[in-house]
């Protein structure tokens, strides 16, 4: 049996712990409300107040909203409430509290803006307007609404390439073929609360454009093409299209063309479009081929396999191609006609024949002419055949050129034109000629052996050389080295006073060429007498006249006018002067003069080389 006193220390314990519990779940009650609920309990200070927030976007139509309660110890029949901060500028004041502490929202926020606002609390007394407790702090917490929907940042394109089977696009279908579809539109739906009420979303298009590759092989539209075409036609003409179908895009069309037949008269190229064009490959003739019949294939590489037209392919077709008739221009046997002739004197006036044909079936006859004034040929109008009229010189024109016409007989008159070219083949009758003259010259302080300079050769002909030259005459002062190259050097072998004479200063040069027959020239060397420099630099030379007339010959004229103006010894005296003079009995008056003159100008006129009548400086 327990003892009483320990019954009693029992239930005072037992009460004492029923206290304790009862204040430890009190305060923790407290602490919980402090923690979660909105009011919050300072100690220090006697400020009470629900702790604040506002939600975004509040419809108008529900302003002002209370969001919380400002309590404070000191609040009495005088106190009143003041908040200030962030949103509270006494004109456009967001938020107001009344005599009550209740703190209302009185427009609409937005969170993305602006998340929160400090505010502090003011008490005071209304009658003393001393503050009642110090200020305190706080802050507005705006919470998020769902308020906006989401927005896809850009349009969206992609593609994909034909019979595709996976990448960043899952494809389900793996047939894809842009001929049957080009272009997907996909609708795509975005939400930002996918499942849970108040979501809000929005949708898309997404096109998806299907990208072509070559897998159609490029077809014939039809198995029988049929063509006419004039028979004068020329080469590269277009006959007529075959057209192809491919349904890939252009760049994916690439057909390849082969003539199975006739592959030398036809042949087919693609066109702009890839379609194919029946071309010429050479002229045609309806009196030889009046009809041709062939199969042209088509083929294109790179095609992927199998091609998905491969059931429907149309790769050979059959070309028909009628020639028509057409009345042609006469034909000559040749595209144009070549003579050598040879220049000079005429041997055979004949030189050749041209010939043409009427090409069609009615073979008329033809009518020849030469057109222009310049050919030097003349045509027999119903041979054909071409005949000099006039001797050749090829150095004056080495080729001619004549136009010679074929015109049919017929009512159409048709004519056509050909070219008779006449070549001159050289003939070597041409004498060379002495060249670089001016070069040879003596100098006062030159001495034997000394070359005093270097002559050439020239010829009309073609090809003469080489020329090769010797001394016609001998001269016993200068030699003459033929170099073998078309020239020869004059030396002085012997200077004397001699050379101051006319006689002396020319040398007769004797040149041949190569030709056949050979020709020759003698040709005068006219070699000048001049004071030079250093160097055989010239300073001045002799000079000389073409002609002149000596003092004896000046003499006999004045005498020979003399003696008829005066008719002294009409007779006698006649006879003698003239005699003495010029060498004629001047028997008649009227012609002594002339004859007179005839006789002096053998007699006593030169050359210039022969006559020294000055010096004077070079130039």
């Amino acid at each position: 049996m327990i003892h009483p006193v320990w019954r009693q220390m029992a239930w005072t314990l037992l009460w004492a712990g029923f206290l304790v519990l009862q204040f430890i779940l009190s305060a923790a009650e407290d602490v919980k409300d402090v923690q979660h609920s909105p009011v919050l309990h300072r100690q220090k200070r006697e400020w009470q107040f629900n702790t604040l927030l506002v939600s975004e976007e509040i419809a108008p139509q529900n302003l002002p909203q209370q969001i919380g309660q400002l309590e404070n110890t000191h609040a009495y029949v005088n106190a009143q409430f003041k908040i200030s901060g962030e949103g509270v500028d006494g004109v456009n004041d967001l938020f107001k509290v009344n005599e009550a502490g209740q703190i209302f929202v009185t427009a609409t926020l937005d969170r993305e803006k602006k998340s929160s606002y400090k505010l502090k609390a003011h008490i005071f007394n209304t009658r003393t307007k001393q503050p009642l407790d110090d200020d305190i702090e706080f802050t507005v917490k705006v919470q998020d609404v769902n308020d906006n929907w989401p927005v896809f940042s850009e349009t969206y394109t992609g593609s994909i390439r034909e019979r595709s089977r996976q990448g960043e696009i899952t494809v389900q279908d793996n047939k894809l073929d842009r001929e049957t579809q080009s272009q997907y539109k996909l609708i795509v739906h975005a939400s930002d609360l996918p499942g849970l009420p108040g979501g809000l979303s929005t949708t898309t298009i997404v096109t998806i454009n299907i990208i072509d590759i070559n897998d159609n092989m490029a077809s014939f539209k039809k198995d029988t093409f049929s063509f006419s075409v004039k028979e004068n036609e020329q080469p590269q003409f277009t006959v007529g299209m075959l057209p192809v179908e491919d349904q890939d895009e252009k760049q994916n069309k690439r057909p390849r063309f082969t003539v199975q037949n006739f592959n030398d008269v036809f042949y087919v190229e693609p066109d702009d479009q890839n379609d194919g064009a029946l071309k010429l490959a050479k002229s045609l003739d309806y009196e030889t081929n009046s009809t041709y019949s062939f199969n042209v294939e088509v083929r294109e590489d790179g095609v992927a396999q199998p091609p998905d037209n491969q059931r429907s392919m149309l790769t050979t077709a059959q070309v028909l191609i009628t020639v028509i008739d057409v009345d042609e221009p006469p034909v000559f046997s040749k595209a144009e006609y070549t003579f050598n002739v040879q220049e000079g004197p005429i041997r055979n006036k004949v030189i050749g024949s041209v010939s043409a044909r009427d090409p069609d079936r009615t073979n008329y006859k033809m009518k020849y002419s030469i057109r222009g004034l310049n050919c030097p040929l003349e045509i027999d109008e119903n041979t054909g055949q071409l005949v000099l009229k006039k001797e050749l010189d090829r150095e004056t024109e080495a080729t001619h050129l004549c136009d010679v016409i074929a015109q049919e007989i017929s009512p159409s008159a048709l004519k056509r034109y050909v070219i008779v070219k006449i070549k001159v083949p050289d003939v070597n009758d041409n004498q060379p000629e002495l060249t670089n003259t001016r070069n040879i010259y003596i100098c006062d302080n030159d001495r034997n052996g000394t070359i005093i300079g270097t002559i050439g050769a020239a010829d009309k002909d073609e090809n003469p050389g080489p020329f090769r030259f010797i001394l016609a005459k001998r001269s016993s002062n200068f030699s003459l080295h033929d170099n073998r190259n078309n020239t020869a050097t004059v030396v002085l072998t012997h200077r004397d006073h001699s050379m101051d004479t006319l006689e002396e200063n020319f040398l007769e040069i004797e040149i041949s060429d190569s030709g056949t027959p050979v020709q020759k020239s003698i040709s005068q060397l006219h070699i000048r007498v001049c004071k030079c420099r250093k160097g055989r630099e010239i300073e001045y030379c002799r000079a000389y006249a073409h002609t002149g007339v000596s003092i004896s010959a000046l003499i006999a004229i004045l005498l020979c006018i003399v003696t008829i103006l005066g008719k002294i010894s009409y007779t006698l005296h006649r006879q003698s002067v003239c005699s003495i003079f010029c060498g004629s009995s001047c028997l008649e008056p009227k012609n002594s003069i002339s004859l007179c003159l005839q006789n002096m100008k053998r007699k006593f006129v030169r050359p210039l080389s022969e006559i020294n009548t000055r010096f004077s400086p070079l130039g």
